[in-house]
């Protein structure tokens, strides 16, 4: 009669936590809101109230080196730049890109360019000491450092 009691007693607490443990299913559902990637363009062109608009000539080198290489920027008031690499205009760059700028700050300046076919991304302080001038760093792609360094004057 005792063995009886427990194998009943241990049938019922076995049916018990099998009934009490249900499986769910669960579904994930995703929902797509929005596909498409806004780039914002500020055409605000001032910088401290002073335009941006104009050419930059200056220079770039490696991270950890002072910039020496030439390295121009056309800043339009449209938003777009353009960016001479290895000279000073159209005429005799031996690298042409173009891209688009936005003013994050009263004196930050990012742009995206396009050089070549490859996509480079620049950050840039603007500094009022005498003359405009800029400093900053490139990135390859979306980052913005890490690929060189810059400088540039206004004319």
């Amino acid at each position: 009669m005792k063995n009886i009691f427990t194998s009943l007693m241990v049938a019922f607490l076995f049916a018990t936590i099998l009934i009490s443990c249900k499986k769910q299913v669960v579904t994930n559902t995703i929902y797509i809101k929005d596909t498409t990637i806004y780039h914002p363009i500020s055409i605000r062109d001032t910088v401290n109230g002073r335009p941006l608009a104009g050419y930059w000539p200056g220079t770039y080198q490696s991270p950890g080196f002072y910039p020496d290489y030439q390295f121009s920027f056309l800043f339009r008031t449209d938003g777009t730049v353009r960016v001479y690499i290895y000279g000073t205009d159209s005429s005799n760059a031996l690298v042409n890109g173009e891209g688009q700028y936005q003013i994050i700050q009263d004196s930050v300046v990012a742009t995206t360019l396009d050089i070549g076919g490859n996509f480079y991304s620049t950050f840039d302080t603007v500094r009022f000491n005498g003359n405009i001038f800029m400093e900053g760093t490139i990135g390859q792609g979306l980052s913005t450092s890490g690929y060189g360094v810059n400088i540039a004057h206004k004319q």
